[in-house]
């Protein structure tokens, strides 16, 4: 039986059900690739920033120079903290996932780990100089949890806003409206929270980092609600053990799922 459930969970199941009993049920974790390590350092520093600027820490000087944004050595010195962490331990995922790890078991993808560290050092700077200066969060990264009875939803939203929810997205390329607007992720938190405004903060992953994006998106009353009752068919569905493999779905590739042979094994 399901107790806890996130939206984490749910995309991985409509993706593939096998892939989540991999996943979840049978507790197999995959080899992570450098970019996740990128990735998870990027919003750790970022979340970093909100929450001293909560504090009214002035941690940021900024100085715009014609060939690159000057900062204060606070963003390499939280970027850096944060990655040598994660090489030596874990990444923590939100949603309760955690992906234990050694630096050996890491998957490069032939990059360079320093310059996969530099790129995201940069990132983080062209994000709070450009956008983050102009936010003022009022929670991040806080835990949400709501009671459904038999089981309970858990989220933790990157950052909360008097008007909106912002979640942090470093991407290959950029997101559309269309895309945005018929997303799960914002659904998912904005009934959370109870609120209607939903914000991607988006930079597109590159050495030269161009300027971040936001992409809004808004979901009514009525979306909430169909979302509530969606949740409760998608976890009667995981309850019942049956976890079939979805071979249309992109993912199902030797190159995209790490599952792959185990699933063509079984």
């Amino acid at each position: 039986m399901v107790k806890h459930i996130s939206y984490t969970q749910i995309s991985m199941w409509l993706r593939c059900p096998r892939q989540y009993d991999f996943r979840y049920w049978q507790g197999i974790k995959i080899r992570p690739v450098g970019v996740m390590i990128q990735g998870s350092a990027y919003h750790e520093t970022v979340a970093s920033y909100y929450k001293n600027k909560m504090k009214k820490m002035p941690v940021m000087e900024f100085e715009l120079s014609s060939d690159k944004i000057m900062t204060s050595d606070w963003i390499e010195d939280t970027f850096s903290t944060s990655w040598e962490s994660k090489l030596r331990g874990k990444i923590t995922e939100k949603d309760a996932d955690e992906l234990e790890l050694a630096p050996e078991e890491i998957n490069w993808e032939g990059a360079e780990p320093g310059r996969v560290k530099d790129q995201g050092i940069k990132l983080v700077k062209s994000y709070i100089y450009n956008i983050g200066k102009a936010i003022e969060p009022i929670k991040v990264e806080e835990k949400v949890e709501m009671d459904f009875g038999s089981f309970v939803y858990v989220g933790y939203p990157d950052v909360e806003t008097e008007r909106n929810i912002i979640d942090h997205k470093i991407k290959s390329r950029m997101m559309s409206q269309q895309e945005a607007d018929r997303d799960l992720q914002p659904i998912s938190y904005l009934m959370l929270r109870n609120k209607r405004d939903f914000a991607y903060h988006i930079i597109i992953r590159s050495d030269k980092p161009r300027e971040p994006v936001i992409v809004e998106t808004r979901r009514e009353v009525e979306d909430i609600e169909w979302w509530r009752r969606q949740v409760g068919l998608y976890v009667a569905a995981m309850d019942t053990g049956i976890a079939p493999p979805n071979p249309t779905s992109w993912l199902c590739s030797p190159k995209w799922c790490g599952y792959w042979d185990l699933c063509r094994r079984e």
